[in-house]
């Protein structure tokens, strides 16, 4: 299960860097068939794995209201693989209360810390946990713009 969660951040973190090393505005997208005009956002569905890449992108409907969502940051890549979901976010300027604000909004829904770390200047990590539930947040640098990255997994213990 840890094994997976790694390799779901990392597919996450990549489609967040290809996403900010180009326009702002554009979308990124793969195919191995002949390039095609990007549509406004890329979407690839395989079995129970859904993947969304684009400038802005909406919060799944079904997304838990007790997970807190940062405003004033775009929504740039969601991934859903089986039961959990990763949502990552951009903003040109680094909110330094942006983790105090993530930690005092899940202890208020009644989230459990179970991880808190910080590594350096530009990144840090706070994992939460509630019965049969788990919330990760990842705040780092990329491509020179601060990213947050929440990823969700329903039906752990």
């Amino acid at each position: 299960m840890l094994r997976s969660r790694i390799l779901l951040v990392t597919a996450c973190v990549m489609l967040a860097a290809c996403n900010r090393g180009s326009d702002s505005d554009a979308t990124t997208s793969a195919s191995a068939t002949a390039p095609a005009p990007a549509p406004p956002a890329a979407t690839v569905d395989a079995g129970d794995t859904h993947i969304q890449s684009g400038a802005d992108l909406s919060l799944p409907a079904d997304f838990p209201k007790d997970v807190f969502v940062p405003t004033g940051q775009t929504i740039q890549n969601v991934v859903q693989v089986g039961p959990t979901t990763s949502l990552v976010f951009g903003s040109d300027q680094a909110s330094p209360s942006l983790m105090k604000d993530v930690e005092s909004s899940m202890s208020a829904q009644g989230w459990k810390t179970t991880m808190s770390m910080q590594s350096g200047a530009d990144g840090s990590m706070l994992a939460f946990s509630k019965p049969e539930r788990t919330a990760i947040y990842t705040l780092s640098m990329a491509g020179g713009h601060p990213q947050l990255t929440l990823q969700h997994t329903q039906g752990t213990k």
